[in-house]
């Protein structure tokens, strides 16, 4: 494209799809272009400093869900292709002629994770197939959209070396906040895209945008000292000044159904009643390098599942653990998902029996159906009531034990995933709520939580203590121990000796 167009009259003619008047007040404030009055008060109230017509290349948008974030920047950076003349800096070779080059300037676009680094492909393709920019690309492929000019979009998921070896003058970390659920580091994934902007001076461009999460990070650090970098724009608006297509009634509901939930999520506050419940670090420690391991001789075994995938997107989660005197570690970690019941029940049978697992601890969901399955394949379960009480309690059992190293569990990624984004929030009554975020799960958190409470509340092994509890006419004496086993700790659940 030869013709140069703004910013908003290229989303408009070009890509057919037209962005609020909030968002073209970010890019150009972006850009360092000048705002006209009403402008220049959004850009006061949004970024909380008069306006300065100068270039910001590199700028922080933290705003409400549903607010386009994602789908105006990718549309920034397609103008930004056509028209900032980043690709003068590629070395000239004959092979351009024929639209190959011996190196690409890459834009990439990190995401949490490969699903929305997918989604993310799929909404740059159709806003490229469905306009003239068609006409400008020069191969599609996996994960990677390349331009006639040079430079290519590159969709990768967050990771400790998403942008090494790239060179990159513009890049989007999207969703921010949220990368760390994966294992990523925001402030690694921002130490990484720097050096691979250096060589372009002002022309580059670094956007970082997400909704709020926790009082900690890359984000909720450069929103908190905005008044100290002059160079960097730290926007901050709800999803009703971004876009006017989130109807008014809807986000009303929302509102008044959660409204704490809603400050956080919609209006792109940073909350005082959310905190992450186990740290990173507590995390990483306890992580072990096995996916399975088989019995223990010595120590003693304990199980728990949490049913609540029954129904549901749920997963029906299982899970062994075995404890001696050096701590408790988790040999057995599985979940199912939409697996027929019966068949998941002589599965955790069969594991039961190999552990040496006569009772299985399960909270009160489907507790007599799972019950009466379990008993008809010679395992009993053991009820632990989850209540407004009880659930936080074992959980900061969990939490404790992590703490303290003397809990260790498998490199399973969706329990450690679980695990990062378990959040405590103070009630107004000044309990906590634990759980996962809305709309994720904690199905593996539970049965490890269940574990580490049962563990820290039975004692060690001891050697059985015989009670003589009847004597026969001929003399015989029956024996009775207050223990099954040697190795199934104090759990008092009596059967004969002899």
């Amino acid at each position: 494209m030869t013709a140069t167009l703004d910013f908003a009259s290229f989303c408009a003619d070009v890509l057919g799809e037209p962005i609020s008047p909030a968002w073209v007040t970010f890019y150009k404030a972006v850009e360092g272009l000048p705002l006209d009055p009403d402008e220049a008060n959004l850009y006061a109230q949004c970024a909380g400093r008069p306006y300065e017509e100068r270039v910001r290349p590199e700028a922080t948008g933290i705003c409400g869900r549903r607010s386009e974030k994602t789908v105006t920047a990718l549309k920034f950076l397609l103008w930004k292709i056509q028209f900032a003349g980043w690709e003068k800096q590629l070395r000239q070779s004959w092979f351009a002629r024929l639209g190959r080059f011996t190196e690409l300037l890459r834009i990439p676009i990190i995401s949490q994770d490969l699903r929305i680094s997918a989604d993310a492909q799929r909404a740059a393709e159709s806003l490229i197939l469905n306009s003239v920019l068609e006409n400008e690309v020069a191969d599609i492929l996996r994960n990677e959209i390349v331009f006639k000019n040079g430079l290519s979009l590159i969709c990768l998921p967050a990771s400790k070396a998403s942008v090494r070896g790239l060179t990159c003058p513009a890049c989007l970390l999207d969703e921010l906040a949220w990368v760390s659920i994966d294992g990523a580091s925001d402030v690694e994934l921002c130490r990484q895209v720097r050096p691979a902007q250096i060589q372009f001076g002002a022309a580059r461009r670094l956007l970082k945008f997400s909704t709020p999460w926790q009082k900690a990070g890359v984000i909720f650090s450069e929103l908190s000292s905005r008044d100290q970098r002059p160079d960097l724009l730290v926007w901050q608006a709800s999803t009703a000044i971004m876009t006017p297509r989130i109807d008014a009634a809807e986000l009303e509901r929302e509102r008044a159904a959660d409204p704490a939930y809603y400050a956080r999520e919609y209006e792109a506050m940073f909350t005082d009643d959310l905190e992450s419940f186990i740290p990173e670090s507590d995390i990483a420690a306890a992580v072990g390098g096995w996916k399975e391991l088989p019995p223990t001789v010595s120590g003693y075994h304990v199980a728990a599942l949490d049913a609540s995938g029954l129904t549901g997107g749920d997963t029906f989660t299982f899970a062994i653990a075995h404890s001696d005197k050096t701590g408790a570690t988790v040999d057995v970690l599985r979940g199912w998902r939409r697996a027929p019941v019966p068949e998941v029940c002589d599965e955790i049978a069969g594991l039961a029996k190999l552990y040496r697992v006569h009772k299985i601890l399960a909270d009160q969901y489907a507790y007599p159906f799972l019950a009466a399955l379990m008993s008809q394949r010679g395992v009993e379960l053991a009820e632990q009531p989850f209540s407004a009480r009880s659930k936080p309690e074992i959980h900061f059992a969990l939490k404790n034990a992590l703490a303290s190293g003397s809990f260790q569990i498998p490199n399973h990624p969706e329990a450690i995933k679980e695990l990062r984004m378990l959040e405590s929030t103070r009630t107004s009554g000044g309990n906590y709520r634990i759980s996962a975020p809305r709309g994720l799960h904690d199905d593996f958190v539970t049965v490890l939580a269940l574990l580490a409470h049962k563990i820290s509340n039975s004692h060690a092994p001891r050697k059985p203590f015989a009670h003589v509890l009847s004597v026969s006419p001929d003399g015989k004496r029956s024996r009775w121990s207050d223990q099954k086993h040697p190795d199934e700790g104090d759990q008092r659940w009596y059967h004969p000796m002899n």
